[in-house]
């Protein structure tokens, strides 16, 4: 990952890319996986953002704006974390967010067991689902 302009934002893969994954803990390996899976034309670049404060010192507006699709991945409900506060963040800095999709757990109580992949693959947090949403 290489810093950009700030201490806690990082950022992997060709910066030129239309298409974007931002994500935060665990998913980054995921979000690694998808970027390297899809092919040349969608390939994303990823966003990593390790504190989910602070966004408006994080330069993330040069990243994220004017690109073609911009997923945020989560282990989160969609509401009150990464995908809030980056929704947030867009309307605060007057970006168009029609373009920005997130894949997260869903808003409901979890009652499935099993390890972190088990919950990711039961719940859609995968490559397969990332690629096909950049696809869209």
């Amino acid at each position: 990952f290489i810093p950009y302009k700030s201490t806690h934002i990082k950022t992997l893969g060709d910066l030129n890319s239309e298409y974007v994954i931002i994500s935060t803990g665990v998913l980054t390996q995921v979000a690694i996986e998808s970027m390297n899976y899809l092919n040349t034309s969608l390939k994303p670049f990823v966003v990593h953002l390790p504190r989910l404060n602070l966004l408006e010192e994080t330069h993330l507006h040069e990243l994220i704006k004017n690109r073609k699709k911009v997923i945020v991945l989560e282990e989160h409900q969609p509401m009150g974390g990464l995908f809030s506060q980056i929704l947030h963040y867009l309307h605060e800095n007057q970006i168009d967010s029609r373009n920005f999709d997130t894949i997260s757990l869903p808003d409901k109580f979890i009652r499935n067991y099993g390890n972190q992949n088990d919950h990711f693959n039961n719940w859609g947090i995968t490559v397969d689902k990332i690629s096909k949403k950049m696809e869209l």
